[in-house]
């Protein structure tokens, strides 16, 4: 992934915000699924693409 470093050990911080980058996106234009009992917060995931 671009602007990720190669030349260290990404930080588990590092890759967290990647994470959350990488979902708010979708998240943002309602293409996302949500899981679980939401306590501390549910589990969001792209939404699947019908083929």
């Amino acid at each position: 992934m671009r602007g990720l470093p190669c030349a260290r050990r990404i930080t588990h911080d590092e890759l967290d915000a990647v994470t959350c980058a990488v979902i708010a996106l979708p998240h943002r234009a309602g293409a996302t699924e949500t899981f679980g009992p939401g306590l501390p917060a549910p589990f969001a995931a792209p939404r699947a693409r019908e083929v």
